[in-house]
């Protein structure tokens, strides 16, 4: 049975819920009401998070239209407003202002639907059993309605996803909204709105259960389509890095090579006898060693990131810290970004792939500036300290004027895969958090 249902233990809480409809009997006021109440509160159980990873995409629009085409405007909006806010505190466990923003989504979208259906036969009052709404009219209007409705709950949705990632309007509706299965997935709740009115009409309460399937059987597609992406997604960047971590070999190899023929005639420079007559030739000859050693240490660094197995040895975590910190300064990526590195010394020595924890470093610091892509002045943060059982390590952003350098909520989401399987692989604790300010991260590793 659990198998049947996929796993799910809010379907099975679901359908007691929607099961005990079939003793309602549709005749009265007192209990109509509460049972469309018990039906959009129990929808808000079929849900799963969007593409974007922060908009939860749900079935309960089905019942909202349900209830607006069904119940005259007096009762259908505070009902639907109703249960869209306690089923965001209860089943999603919401804050409560994101609570408030999609209730009064809800409430808006349901008010715009009860103007596009007022005033014609879908307006039957409770109960509605005696007015026939099964005609193609009725099924147009439903549907134009269902459109307005899903535009509105969308807007504010996005609108508070644009806040919490710290995106615009358009790219938060985009990245929640705007692809073909997200759309196919819009259409087919509207489609089973139309299904739940007609289902109603015919047989009460009844027929409005018949209609639970075809919600479960959307939301677990779209689920799944979305939990597949993330998986191919995966895949790609980890074969991605493979790639680049072959190139890097291959790059310090052969920098190594060339590094060790310019040094050497550096040196042959040096004990040459013109050299001690020409104090200009010998600080030019130093200049060059000295870059030599420092593209040596570069070259080290790729051939580190190269590897793919864990080689664990004790390691200081403020050395590689300002080992990676160095690497990055002079790239181009990070040219507007300032970096104010505070280690702590009594941080203790870790047990460690130097290599591995370095690209989980790359990995973040690129994270933390988004805005320095497009050359937008970043301050970006790095603290060590020692923890109870390890060392911590703490990287935060903030973009330009806002308050610099400021500790972000780590609320343990949006983490990044790859650089959770590595701090995983060294038994570690990795979180992360953003605002409209910036993004941080924090991992703690066990001490060696």
């Amino acid at each position: 049975m659990k198998r049947l249902i996929g796993g799910d233990p809010q379907t099975i809480l679901l359908g007691g819920l929607v099961a005990g409809l079939f003793l309602t009997s549709g005749s009265t006021v007192a209990l109509v009401i509460p049972a469309w109440f018990t039906i959009c509160l129990a929808l808000e159980l079929l849900a799963h998070r969007g593409r974007d990873g922060v908009v939860i995409i749900t079935m309960a629009p089905a019942a909202h239209l349900s209830t607006v085409a069904l119940l005259p405007p007096v009762w259908a909006v505070p009902v639907t407003m109703a249960a869209a806010g306690l089923g965001a505190l209860a089943w999603r466990r919401a804050g409560r202002g994101e609570a408030i923003l999609y209730a009064a989504g809800v409430a808006a979208a349901s008010s715009g639907a009860s103007l596009v259906l007022h005033g014609v036969v879908l307006r039957s009052g409770v109960p509605s059993a005696g007015t026939s709404v099964t005609d193609l009219r009725s099924a147009l209007l439903l549907g134009a309605a269902g459109v307005l409705y899903l535009g509105i709950v969308q807007g504010f949705t996005a609108a508070g996803a644009a806040r919490r990632r710290g995106v615009r309007f358009g790219r938060a509706w985009k990245d929640a909204y705007g692809y073909g299965t997200e759309a196919v997935t819009a259409l087919a709740l509207i489609i089973v709105s139309i299904l739940v009115v007609f289902s109603y009409e015919a047989l009460g309460f009844r027929g409005v259960l018949l209609c639970v399937t075809p919600l479960v059987f959307i939301r677990d597609g779209s689920r799944r389509y979305l939990e597949l992406r993330r998986a191919q997604a995966r895949i790609i960047h980890v074969e991605r890095l493979a790639a680049k971590g072959e190139m890097a070999a291959e790059i310090g190899h052969e920098l190594n090579n060339y590094l060790a023929a310019i040094s050497g005639r550096a040196q042959l420079l040096a004990l040459s006898p013109a050299g001690g007559k020409e104090p200009a030739l010998m600080e030019n000859v130093d200049v060059i060693r000295e870059i030599s050693l420092q593209m040596a240490g570069l070259a080290k660094g790729l051939m580190d990131f190269s590897h793919r197995e864990t080689l664990r040895t004790e390691f200081g975590v403020n050395e590689l810290v300002e080992r990676t910190v160095e690497l990055v300064r002079p790239q181009a990526r990070f040219k507007s970004v300032t970096f104010d590195v505070r280690t702590d010394p009594s941080t203790p020595l870790i047990e460690m792939d130097p290599g591995q924890i370095q690209q989980a470093l790359l990995t973040l610091f690129r994270r933390a500036v988004p805005a320095a892509k497009r050359g937008d002045p970043m301050s970006l943060a790095i603290r060590t300290a020692p923890a109870a059982d390890g060392a911590v390590i703490e990287i935060f952003g903030a973009r330009g004027d806002a308050p610099a350098m400021r500790e972000l909520a780590w609320d343990g989401e949006g983490g990044d895969a790859t650089v959770g399987r590595i701090v995983e692989r060294h038994h570690g604790k990795f979180q992360s958090g953003r605002d409209a300010q910036g993004e941080g991260f924090r991992f703690v590793l066990p001490a060696a």
